[in-house]
């Protein structure tokens, strides 16, 4: 009877000792990998944003006027474009300040006209955060979410456009779905809970043996 309390104490405490290496093992790698893909979605919108021309963006008006002029239908052709290399990408998009009513809005999207996800020129981001504007008035990149707004649940990248006197233009976005987000960090903890599982599995086996 005492050995077999000895074996079961030993063993519980054993397996809580590697559960808890275990779960401080995953949460550390899932941080990191939290980080790197914070790193890559913001390389990812520094590439977006030079394929952007300031000279460009100081054409726009940010409102229906836009639709179909040259400078419009480039930029959207080439944020289109840069969509489509990356598949983990929703949307691509250009976004401006309004002052007067402390918010974002939209000059150019990736999305064709016909897609239910299409924002026109001028279109209001209601949802635009203190940390927005901050970033926006500052010229500072940044990685915002998750968070939801009208679209869905995103993790998104942005970086600004300036012109030749470093006055902010505009900002690049981009969003990826959090359901992508997570899937890579989900890995790890299915990986180092596996791995964990089965430690805890061996030290039952070795410690039957020994007692």
């Amino acid at each position: 009877m005492n050995t077999s309390r000895g074996y079961v104490g030993s063993a519980l405490l054993v397996c809580a000792m590697i559960l808890v290496v275990g779960f401080f093992t995953a949460t550390f790698f899932a941080k990191q990998i939290d980080r790197d893909q914070r790193t890559a979605l913001m390389q990812q919108a520094q590439y977006a944003a030079l394929l952007i021309d300031s000279s460009d963006v100081a054409q726009l008006t940010g409102s229906d006027a836009d639709v179909g002029t040259p400078t419009y239908e480039r930029l959207k052709s080439r944020l289109m474009a840069f969509r489509s290399y990356n598949p983990r990408i929703r949307f691509v998009y250009l976004m401006g300040y309004r002052p007067d009513i402390q918010k974002q809005f939209f000059y150019v999207d990736s999305e064709v006209v016909t897609s239910p996800d299409y924002s026109p020129p001028g279109q209001i981001f209601e949802e635009t955060l203190a940390e927005d504007i901050a970033a926006y008035r500052t010229g500072r990149e940044y990685t915002s979410g998750p968070y939801r707004d009208a679209w869905g649940e995103w993790v998104s990248g942005y970086t600004p456009i300036k012109n030749e006197q470093g006055q902010i233009l505009a900002m690049v976005g981009i969003d990826i779905a959090t359901s992508i987000w997570h899937r890579d960090g989900a890995f790890v903890w299915v990986a180092v809970g596996s791995i964990t599982l089965l430690l805890c599995i061996v030290v039952f086996s070795l410690l039957s043996r020994i007692y």
